[in-house]
């Protein structure tokens, strides 16, 4: 996902360019063939000099988009109140989901599961208090490269989210998951190294 906080004084920009990991698992790539991307967007593998990565960009896009802002409505009234738009930041977000026949290994991904690379300096890191109810969890941090540039340059948050998981139901619905994430907020064109953070072991296990 492509993202920023403030709406830039520029309305459009041309020649984007967007290179980020990709799931891999077991040395393959994912099947980039599903990947959903909004309009305007094209996409596909590159060879850069950290490895196969994903490459996104577009021609023209616009910076900005109209969001309905919600409007409190006295109880009981039957008036019908227009609802004021404010213009915000746009926002692009790619996906792809995989339905899978098997169990995920959400408790060891790095074995044999999807993660995201390449990944640079890997490190398994104490866990945050979210995971302090999780006897399983262990956590990882990593670098990540990712590239951004755009004609002209506005600053860019970037996100790239990958989670696995597991559901079944006993009494309820339950499950367990990992999660790999990294955040890059761009604030001149060109290759940055990210942070990412590996978490896994998320939930109940069956016995």
């Amino acid at each position: 996902m492509i993202d920023r906080r403030d709406v830039p004084e520029i309305n459009y920009v041309k020649n984007i360019t967007l290179i980020v990991p990709l799931p891999f698992r077991n040395g393959t790539s994912i099947n980039i063939s599903s990947l959903s991307t909004p309009e305007g967007w094209n996409a596909s593998l590159i060879k850069t000099e950290h490895g196969i990565m994903l490459l996104l960009n577009s021609e023209k896009l616009k910076t900005w988009r109209m969001e309905k802002i919600p409007v409190p409505i006295k109880p009981g009234s039957q008036d019908k109140p227009e609802i004021p738009e404010e213009k915000r930041p746009a926002s692009y977000e790619f996906r792809v989901r995989l339905e899978l026949s098997r169990e995920v290994n959400t408790l060891n991904p790095l074995k044999d599961e999807y993660v995201l690379q390449p990944e640079l300096e890997l490190n398994e890191t104490k866990c945050g208090e979210d995971a302090k109810f999780y006897p399983f969890a262990r956590c990882y941090s990593y670098l990540a490269p990712i590239y951004f540039s755009s004609e002209p340059f506005v600053d860019a948050g970037i996100v790239v989210w990958l989670e696995g998981s597991n559901w079944w139901f006993d009494y309820g619905w339950k499950g367990n998951e990992y999660d790999d994430f990294l955040f890059a907020d761009f604030e001149k064109a060109g290759w940055k190294i990210a942070k990412g953070n590996l978490k896994t072991g998320i939930g109940v296990y069956r016995r």
